[in-house]
């Protein structure tokens, strides 16, 4: 009797356990849902399944608040210790504010985390093997990759497009800093894209050897016409890195909201070759994220007759007629030129072509403007009262220009 007692003890303990244990583990799920609940509310998402979801591993974080990964294209997204900065590749977001952490998880701001990944967030609560509706909570995320769409060029950013990857600040021999201009330099795409830039004119010409780098005039700038290895090697300065036609589509692929506007300086080439270089433009932007990429570059032709003989390649999404060469060519010629092409928005003139009669003619045939290269905040109002819309600039940033302009 006495043996059955102490088994009959011992059952209710164990039960007794067993219920504890149940209770505490509801209580832990019930807090844990309820700061997720919180978290939505403000707008934030669990960081782990949101990483996952958008193909990130953890990698080592070396001290960062984290590390994640991915392959194809290669992304190394890094945190800072204190959640100040966030940097993809290189490129670096302002973090402060963006991250939090409850119950010993990390979430991000929906909106930031979205932009920086370049995806849309999105969750489903229906199992897969069925159609039982769940809580938002114990679905799976899933990111559906987003990109700029160039129809759309007027977003919430400034029309800005950086001249030649945008001016560069660096300090000079005695120790004050300047501004760098015309380098196509990896770190001038970087750093202004950090500045708001999406929009992005790249010079290119070509190397002894035969291939397309991103380079400005090679007489100016390098003193004579490099080899690929020698372009590789030195570059314009030993503290900038120079990019190949590679390098630059890697940019686009790693930012899907990137648009990049060609100056490959077709002018001084033949019909065939103009058609050869196309082509390898063509063919290196599927080699880095094929569509995506491809339909985000952007030609301008310089003569009205490469506008069919580009369109040999591939049918772009959008081209840019600049008046660079045509630079006598009648306004009433422009107009009947681009007047019933959908696929060429932008009109780019000379500071000297700019004026409000022509402007206002270009806009109603559904065109815009653009002008280069302005750098001078102070003149701004004067090229917008001739009707420009656009500015291929050096020196001005987006910020400067929305507190002007907001």
């Amino acid at each position: 009797m006495y043996e059955k007692r102490g088994k009959d003890g011992l059952t209710r303990l164990l039960l007794f356990l067993l219920g504890l244990l149940a209770g505490l583990a509801v209580c832990a799920w019930a807090v844990t849902t309820i700061s997720s609940l919180q978290m939505k509310k403000m707008g934030y998402v669990p960081l782990t399944p949101v990483m996952k979801a958008a193909g990130y591993e953890k990698g080592d974080s070396q001290g960062d608040a984290f590390c994640y990964l991915r392959d194809n294209p290669r992304i190394e997204l890094r945190l800072s210790p204190d959640y100040s900065s966030l940097t993809k590749n290189g490129y670096s977001y302002d973090a402060r504010g963006r991250f939090s952490s409850s119950l010993h998880t990390l979430y991000a701001e929906k909106a930031y985390i979205e932009d920086v990944l370049d995806v849309q967030l999105e969750k489903t609560s229906v199992i897969k093997t069925g159609k039982t509706e769940l809580p938002w909570f114990i679905g799976k995320y899933t990111a559906v990759p987003t990109m700029t769409k160039l129809e759309e060029w007027g977003w919430e950013g400034a029309p800005l497009i950086a001249h030649a990857g945008g001016g560069i600040v660096y300090r000079n021999e005695s120790g004050q800093r300047e501004i760098l201009t015309y380098t196509n330099s990896l770190e001038a795409i970087q750093s202004n894209y950090e500045k708001g830039f999406r929009v992005f004119e790249i010079d290119f010409n070509l190397t002894t050897d035969g291939y397309l780098v991103a380079a400005h005039n090679w007489n100016n700038q390098y003193g004579e016409q490099k080899s690929l290895a020698d372009f590789t090697k030195n570059g314009i300065r030993e503290d900038l890195t120079s990019m190949t036609l590679d390098d630059v589509m890697e940019q686009l692929h790693v930012n899907q909201d990137m648009i990049l506007v060609l100056d490959i300086k077709s002018y001084q080439w033949s019909e065939e070759e103009i058609l050869d270089r196309y082509q390898t433009i063509h063919d290196t932007a599927l080699i880095h994220g094929g569509q995506s990429t491809l339909d985000r570059i952007v030609p301008q032709i310089y003569q009205r007759s490469e506008y069919d003989l580009i369109k040999q390649v591939y049918s772009w999404k959008n081209i840019i007629y600049t008046l660079y060469r045509d630079k006598d060519i009648p306004e009433e010629d422009v107009l009947a030129f681009a007047r019933d092409k959908e696929d060429l928005p932008i009109i780019t003139l000379p500071k000297s072509r700019v004026n409000a009669a022509f402007s206002q003619a270009l806009h109603a045939i559904g065109k815009k403007v653009c002008v280069y290269t302005i750098n001078d905040l102070d003149h701004l109002p004067e090229w917008l009262n001739q009707g420009v819309d656009w500015f291929c600039t050096d020196t001005m940033t987006p910020d400067g220009w929305r507190s002007l302009y907001a």
